[in-house]
């Protein structure tokens, strides 16, 4: 009996191994450089090991670009959940999720790999858009002030992409005057309380 019939199959590490060379490819050449084969070779996984779990190079991103919106949904609900005023909620935990920068291992590549997505493929702009339009309403509901809410989420996705980018470089005096001054927009002011 050979040793890969013995070796137990653990699929969803064969699964994340397929994502995270999906995520290098992505990152390092380009979305043109993302086939089947070069993730399967990336991955140290047959073409037919791969399609076993992804059918198509269109499957496999879309399996990475729900991966990378379930991520930060999960980041935004678990900051949401632990803020006790409910003005403004969701955005303080929007600004929260972008701007407190990657402090997960190789979340700064998944977050590129995400941009080189939306960018080269329209359509995996939508699930976040509905997402991000779902979250920002459930605040507005909530709100007279939503310009301010707008502006806030703007503003930490421009804190945001300028940590992706590294194009800026902030301070962490800066970063927190920044982000205290943004909490605030998310409040209620007192003639709306």
């Amino acid at each position: 009996m050979s040793e890969a019939h013995r070796r137990p199959k653990q699929p969803h590490l064969i699964r994340d191994r397929l994502l995270s060379a999906t995520i290098d490819l992505l990152v390092e050449e380009g979305i043109g450089a993302v086939t089947l084969n070069s993730v399967a070779a990336r991955a140290g996984v047959s073409k037919g090991g791969l399609q076993h779990h992804f059918s198509s190079k269109q499957e496999l991103l879309e399996a990475l670009s729900a991966q990378v919106l379930q991520h930060f949904k999960g980041q935004v609900a678990t900051l949401a959940d632990t803020d006790a005023e409910p003005h403004g909620r969701n955005t303080r935990a929007y600004l929260h999720a972008s701007a407190d920068g990657f402090a997960e291992t190789g979340e700064r590549e998944l977050w590129r790999a995400a941009m080189m997505l939306v960018m080269a493929r329209p359509e995996f702009r939508t699930p976040y858009q509905e997402w991000e339009s779902g979250s920002l309403n459930a605040d507005l509901d909530l709100c007279k002030d939503t310009t301010s809410l707008l502006l806030c989420r703007l503003a930490a996705d421009g804190l945001w992409l300028a940590d992706l980018l590294g194009h800026r470089t902030i301070n962490a005096e800066q970063r927190l005057e920044l982000v205290r001054r943004l909490e605030q927009m998310t409040h209620p002011r007192p003639e709306q309380a």
